[in-house]
């Protein structure tokens, strides 16, 4: 018989805190919603660790590298996505991504959460 593994991100939005496959952790920052294009946004870093991915910022560009599996994702900070998917942005020193861009450019699923402003990434 083939085991299937699935991973779940938990995250709410304007709280630190967030759980994979149950089990909580914390964050330096929380994650919140892009108003200009109604996107969940979370730190790089957390995106990062949750896919097992490498991540390489480009200071002159202005550019992130995210690079999982060959998959390789480069986002320049402030420019837009296509589809109206949201725009990496830099604040306070931290890069943020969009997570449903991210997520399904890796092969992962999103579904949100209105009710409970939280967003479920499955990998």
């Amino acid at each position: 018989m083939i085991e299937v593994s699935t991973t779940t991100l938990r995250l709410i939005i304007d709280n630190i805190v967030y759980t994979i496959n149950g089990i909580s952790f914390e964050s330096d920052v929380a994650p919140f919603i892009d108003t200009e294009y109604e996107r969940t946004m979370i730190p790089l870093y957390l995106m990062a660790e949750v896919f097992d991915a490498d991540i390489e910022w480009l200071e002159a560009s202005r550019t992130v590298s995210i690079v999982r599996e060959g998959v390789n994702v480069i986002l320049q900070t402030d420019t837009p996505l296509q589809g109206g998917m949201g725009q990496a942005r830099v604040m306070n020193n931290r890069t943020f991504v969009p997570v449903r861009y991210i997520s399904e450019m890796f092969g992962a699923s999103v579904r949100w959460d209105g009710n409970a402003r939280a967003v479920y990434i499955e990998k």
